[in-house]
């Protein structure tokens, strides 16, 4: 079965598609035919590099129209291949990287420049639990590039696993790139401090730092010093003007990196305060206004950032007052509250909005976010409450679903897990036929499997036969849904994640003890795609029988 679903992946249109496909069959087939597996691989690397030769990096639309740089497939493969064969898998890296070199960023779009450096990390860090050593050897081999910011995530989640590592991997860092712009040296900013929070002119990113990370002074005291020493043997005649207009020289990332700092210096290297301030001073002078005022408004952008649910509210009362409150200044409260007590004093404010659809979708982002902190809080009838006043049925049902699943972990909670998953499947099957419903009935699969399988089964069969009916079904199984807020000069996205939004894993649950019912609905789905995804993973499910073994029954002559 496996072998004629992967048959099918050359006559895909889709590249993406073909190369799921390709990898998945050669997953399964690596412990028992290993030869068959590498001719997968293989093919699909092939596949792939040709694309990548042909069109380079393609740009792409989201479900909500937005223009984005779509992966970077080659590694897609090469991340498959070194769950197995890292030594294959460096090969093939070694070969990207030598294109890499011999291509012309010039004509690369700037967010594309150093794209496969990114695509190397992220790699590395996927593979460091398997191989810890091979993917060091990795990491440190990408040093060699530019400082991209996936460094800033990749340290991050290093020092999940192993702190020491991280840090080894972060005094590495700071040698090999002391003669990098202060622009690109803002990705090391955070590490050692532990933060969490990496501020730049102009931008905000933070990553999530875990409980058992100890700051390291000695590194604190390297990155400082390596500021300090840069501000101290700058040149007046280096101060560049970037071509760009949203480009700041790096003489202002300098000055920002000085001001920024000074109060860890002042606190805990006190010996260093004086050569601080007069480099601080120095390179002030060298400034222009242009980037004096950027420095101002990132100030202005994130001291909003960072302002309290308490402070906000006292703002919105004060712009009402006056008669000078905004719809951005609502969303800005809804964005800020954290808990329960804070979406009760928020929610009196929707109505303030006056831009309708605005308050439509800001609407549908409170009641969501309002439920799912009452699941947190394990507040369930109070979400269940709130996920009633959740406007799409899409995003209802998926925190219907969460609800549901933290019932199953109460002892009594059975009953009205049963009777929650009835009230999602009544609500989809009243729905128009869209690629929300079907979302809602593949997670309704997915939970009901725990309770009750012949409903898990029915679910699973509308929700084939909803794909079936739809004109376009490729992002039913996208990995990000999102609410879109949008006006005039202003966008935002929350990404969600969902119960069932992955194929695979809703068809590994129902296969596992009913093979058959599972296939039979399996191979109900139009679509090629999704039909050879559901068998290769039913198939992983099969048990291999071994052959019962005939006992000898000695008899006496």
């Amino acid at each position: 079965m496996v072998e004629q679903q992967a048959g099918e992946a050359k006559t895909l249109e889709s590249l993406p598609r073909s190369l799921k496909i390709y990898t998945l069959a050669a997953d399964f087939f690596w412990k028992k035919d290993e030869p068959t597996a590498r001719k997968y691989f293989s093919e699909a690397f092939e596949l792939a590099d040709s694309r990548f030769k042909e069109k380079g990096f393609e740009t792409k639309k989201s479900p909500q129209n937005f223009s984005y740089s779509d992966k970077d497939y080659r590694f897609e493969v090469i991340s498959s291949i070194g769950k197995y064969d890292t030594a294959w898998a460096k090969k093939l890296t070694d070969r990207v990287l030598s294109d890499f070199e011999k291509d012309d960023k010039s004509t690369r779009k700037e967010y594309e420049k150093d794209k496969e450096v990114g695509e190397i990390l992220v790699f590395a860090i996927n593979l460091y639990d398997q191989n810890p050593q091979f993917a060091l050897s990795q990491l440190r081999s990408a040093m060699k590039y530019s400082l991209v910011n996936e460094w800033q995530w990749v340290l991050s989640e290093l020092s999940k696993k192993n702190q020491s590592h991280a840090d080894e991997i972060y005094s590495q860092l700071l040698l090999s790139h002391s003669s990098s712009s202060i622009s690109e040296l803002h990705n090391l900013s955070d590490y050692p401090f532990g933060t969490g929070i990496i501020n730049s002119i102009g931008s905000n990113s933070s990553n999530v730092i875990p409980k058992s990370f100890i700051p390291n002074s000695i590194l604190q005291e390297q990155f400082l010093n390596l500021i300090l020493r840069r501000a101290t043997t700058f040149e007046p005649n280096t101060i560049d003007t970037p071509k760009e207009s949203w480009k700041v020289p790096d003489v202002a990332y300098l000055f920002h990196a000085l001001r920024t700092f000074e109060p860890v210096v002042q606190q805990k290297f006190p010996a260093k305060s004086d050569n601080w301030n007069t480099a601080k001073t120095q390179i002030y002078g060298y400034l222009t206004q242009k980037s004096i005022d950027r420095i101002a408004q990132t100030d202005s952008w994130q001291a909003e950032f960072h302002l309290p649910f308490a402070k906000q509210i006292e703002k919105v009362e004060k712009a009402d007052s006056i008669g000078e409150l905004t719809d951005n200044l609502v969303y800005q409260l809804i964005t800020k509250a954290r808990k329960l007590e804070d979406y009760s004093k928020a929610e009196t404010w929707l109505e303030k909005i006056k831009d309708s659809k605005f308050r439509e979708t800001v609407s549908l982002l409170f009641y969501f976010n309002r439920s799912g902190q009452a699941i947190s809080e394990k507040k369930l009838i109070d979400a269940r409450k709130f996920a009633a006043k959740i406007s799409d049925i899409g995003f209802r049902a998926i925190q219907l679903l969460k609800i549901a699943d933290e019932k199953l972990k109460e002892k009594v909670g059975k009953t009205e897990t049963t009777e929650i998953l009835f009230e999602v499947y009544q609500t989809a099957l009243k729905a128009d036929t869209s690629v929300a419903k079907a979302q809602v009935l593949f997670g309704l699969a997915y939970v009901y499997e725990k309770v009750d399988h012949q409903n898990a089964l029915n679910s699973f069969s509308d929700g084939i036969q909803v794909i079936n009916g739809l004109e376009n079904s490729e992002n039913v199984f996208s990995n990000n849904l999102v609410i879109l807020i949008s006006r005039e000069n202003f966008n935002s996205m929350t990404s969600i994640d969902s119960p069932g939004l992955n194929l695979e894993k809703v068809i590994t649950e129902l296969s596992k003890n009913d093979f058959t019912n599972t296939l039979n609905f399996a191979n109900s789905f139009t679509d090629k795609y999704y039909r050879a995804l559901s068998v290769i993973a039913i198939a992983k499910n099969c048990k291999e029988v071994a052959k019962p073994v005939e006992k000898v029954v000695k008899t006496k002559p």
